[in-house]
């Protein structure tokens, strides 16, 4: 019998398990690193499959990551007996089956490669793919990565659209638009503010070749069309001619030394109106923006420039001007015209004045004084319509001269401080007597602590008197006529109330007008509709305010205000 070596068995078994315990190992941190990768996929939305060719099939999954399912729709079991060229679109299915045989076989192609699947739904989703070739189980295998790219090409798409928009509006827009890279002439801005140069504007124009300088070192970049039209044809060559050596009292030259110093002293946005004479020699009025873009301030290395061809409309805007000038001649002719002629008027109407007043002066004496003796009928009645025909027609011609100074604007208030208490009695005492003639009764309701007004007494006297003759005319026999006075916060309210036959709405709009005349329920008023007219004027010119409320067969309540006097004053 064969003696067995039993200790070189025992350390032979010992290496093998220790060479196995190690591959156990390895194969454990191997399996370990493809999970963390295949993990670290399904984060960042990645699949990855594994595809083998078996029995005459080719592609088919062995095995498939979690975010493979997600994309396509199909379930893992799903997934697992098919193979992935089913799922390829019929426009990208020979190509990729190209790619696939060429990756089996070993040939090298491209990595990245993009096509559509089409998901168990039915829609169509864009994917990025890249491969490998490895072996699984003794048997080639291509480990294929992919990307949903979806969301992606619909952010081109409409990344697409709206550069497409944008190139749209810009070749049919009417505005030129274009970029500057001011960068070297930043530079020089820099060196020149070290020397102590502070005013830019004095500087650039005193050194045209400085300004040459920055201009021709100035790149241009993304023309719109517009500019062809608007600067009747330019192209980059015209453009570098157009800032070479413009005249230094040019237009032109002074823009280029406005934007320049602008630039030099910061102004990130600002815009002008200039004009230009084109290579064609059409003159030409252009509105220009400037704008520095804030990303680029630092090196001024893309400032965007706007341009408005507004020849018409500053054409338009010319014969506007010219239009409106001839309009101001003609009105200013016309004025002239009806000055001369309100002139005239007045002067008509200050000599008829004193032609009236000159017999009526005595005319009022002799009938006052007839009036005051005659004691016999009908001598007494005769004398007495005499007078009050005389001190009616002294009325008128006193209007008639009211309204001359309002025209002329010399009609001046004599202000004071002034008792209303006391005034308005003494109206109402100097009225009683003709109210009698109708029966009619007035009542003056009024607080004798009311503040002082700072007014006009008699031209306050005058609307009151006006304002009761009215109401007079129109409020029958034993009628009631009611003056009210009182305070609402910073005026004096003034209101006369009556009880007549009031007045149609239709009228009341133009009661205050001049010489109009409200003839109302058939009577025959005289006088020449100046009453209203110069009481609201005077109430006007105190600062105040007067309206009418009135309603027909009810009576009629006009009222005014005036400003009371400030505390200091009373």
């Amino acid at each position: 019998m064969h003696k067995v070596n039993t200790r070189n068995n025992k350390d032979e078994l010992i290496k093998e398990n220790s060479f196995l315990r190690q591959r156990v190992a390895e194969l454990e941190e191997t399996e370990d690193r493809y999970r963390t990768l295949i993990e670290l996929g399904n984060k960042i939305g990645e699949a990855v499959l594994m595809l083998q060719d078996i029995d005459g099939k080719e592609g088919i999954h062995i095995y498939v990551s979690d975010q493979w399912p997600k994309i396509t729709g199909y379930s893992r079991e799903e997934l697992l007996s098919m193979s992935f060229f089913d799922l390829v679109s019929s426009r990208d299915k020979k190509i990729s089956m190209q790619r696939h045989r060429k990756k089996m076989s070993g040939k090298t192609i491209p990595d990245l490669f993009e096509l559509t699947i089409i998901r168990k739904d039915g829609k169509e989703a864009p994917i990025e793919i890249t491969s490998a070739a490895t072996n699984y189980e003794g048997k080639p295998t291509n480990v294929v990565y992919i990307r949903d790219i979806g969301e992606r090409k619909k952010a081109e798409e409409e990344i697409k659209q709206l550069s497409r928009r944008l190139q749209v509006t810009l070749e049919n827009a009417p505005i030129a638009i274009y970029e500057k890279d001011f960068t070297i002439a930043k530079k020089l801005f820099d060196e020149l503010r070290r020397q102590g140069v502070r005013d830019f504007r004095k500087y650039f124009y005193n050194n045209p070749d400085k300004l040459k300088y920055c201009y021709m070192k100035t790149e241009n970049s993304d023309w719109s069309p517009a500019r062809k039209n608007i600067f009747d044809g330019y192209v980059e060559e015209d453009t570098k001619l157009y800032y070479k050596n413009p005249p230094k009292e040019s237009p032109s030259y002074k823009s280029q030394v406005d934007t320049l110093s602008r630039l030099a002293e910061g102004e990130r946005y600002f815009s002008k109106e200039e004009p230009i004479i084109t290579v064609k020699g059409n003159k030409k009025y252009l509105n220009i923006h400037i704008f520095v873009d804030e990303e680029f301030k630092d090196t001024l290395s893309r400032v965007l420039i706007y341009i408005y061809d507004v020849t018409d409309l500053r054409s338009k805007t010319e014969e506007l001007e010219k239009y409106q000038h001839h309009l101001e001649d003609l009105v200013n002719k016309r004025t002239n015209e009806l000055r001369v002629q309100t002139e005239q008027r007045i002067e008509f109407i200050r000599l008829l004045v004193h032609e009236l007043k000159t017999p009526l002066t005595p005319l009022l004496g002799a009938s006052e004084l007839l009036s005051g003796n005659l004691l016999e009928e009908p001598m007494a009645t005769t004398s007495k319509i005499i007078h009050s025909g005389a001190l009616k027609l002294e009325k008128r011609i006193d209007e008639l001269l009211d309204q001359a100074r309002l025209e002329t604007g010399s009609l001046d208030l004599k202000r004071d401080y002034i008792n209303i208490y006391d005034s308005f009695n003494n109206i109402v005492e100097y009225v009683k007597p003709r109210l009698k003639i109708k029966k009619q009764d007035i009542v003056l309701e009024i607080s004798e602590s009311l503040p002082l007004i700072w007014a006009d007494e008699e031209r306050l006297n005058q609307i009151i008197l006006n304002l009761i003759d009215n109401s007079f005319k129109f409020t029958p026999s034993n009628g009631r006529i009611i003056l009210r006075t009182y305070s609402d916060g910073p005026y004096l309210i003034v209101e006369v109330k009556d009880n007549g036959c009031g007045i149609d709405e239709s009228k009341q709009a133009n009661l205050f007008k001049p010489y109009f005349q409200s003839n109302t329920v058939g009577e025959n008023m005289s006088g020449l509709g100046l009453g209203l007219f110069l009481c609201k004027s005077l109430v006007e010119l105190h600062g105040g305010n007067i309206n009418v409320k009135s309603q027909m067969g009810t009576g009629s309540t006009f009222a005014f205000t005036i400003p009371l006097t400030s505390p200091q004053r009373r």
